[in-house]
């Protein structure tokens, strides 16, 4: 029954349905520096060969896959082709794309890591991803460990820290020539990959492993150092 004490609003609306709209990312490889290539080729022109006939999609799709199985998509489709990652969703408000690009963010930056840990692999490193909480970011480490018939064992570690810096360290190379030729391969086989590693400022040091020394089980999987 119609009321008439007090003031009434009446108005014919037009609520239309939600269109979804759909949100594309798309992260290319870099190309191979050229210029490391040939400092790679001046001692190694076999290890220039081969990355340059390296197949890297099943390698790209492994560390997708390892990424996936770590973090939550919330509805977004990932994939990689031409050796780069490509993310798409679609979403009808803007909480809902705010949701989608911090779920991209979040496994575009584990691939990377996936990536390089596939790269490490390659140069036959043992190797181990892990993630700790720092002010509530995430810190993602990968760390690698080559065993030696020295029992001196070259390591390596990358860290992505958004709460201070990204950093890659190796240590425990028996001359500086071999540490320079192994961080030479890890930064072109990652671009190969798909990540390029922005060198900013290197810092060196170092002398001869003294004979009989046993230095190994870095990886927490193997023990501590």
């Amino acid at each position: 029954m119609p009321c008439d004490l007090g003031f009434k609003s009446y108005s014919r609306v037009d609520v239309p349905v939600p269109q979804p709209t759909v949100l594309k990312k798309r992260y290319a490889a870099p190309s191979v520096d050229a210029e490391l290539m040939n400092l790679i080729g001046q001692d190694d022109t076999t290890f220039v060969e081969w990355i340059n006939e390296l197949d890297a999609a099943p390698l790209l799709q492994k560390a997708l896959d390892a990424a996936l199985a770590v973090t939550k998509t919330k509805g977004v489709t990932f994939s990689v082709n031409a050796g780069g990652l490509s993310a798409q969703t679609t979403f009808v408000s803007a909480a809902e794309k705010r949701s989608a690009e911090k779920a991209i963010e979040k496994v575009s930056r584990r691939w990377q890591i996936e990536v390089l840990s596939v790269v490490a692999q390659l140069l036959d490193f043992e190797t181990q991803v892990t993630v700790t909480k720092v002010d509530g970011q995430d810190v993602l480490m990968l760390e690698g460990e080559k065993r030696s018939a020295s029992r001196v064992n070259e390591y390596l570690r990358v860290t992505f820290d958004p709460t201070a810096e990204t950093t890659v360290m190796f240590e425990h190379f028996a001359s500086k020539q071999k540490l320079d030729e192994m961080r030479n391969k890890f930064l072109a086989l990652s671009q190969r990959l798909g990540v390029r590693i922005g060198v900013v400022a290197t810092r060196q040091s170092g002398s001869p492993i003294p004979e009989g020394a046993v230095h190994e089980h870095f990886i927490k999987s193997h023990g501590h150092k």
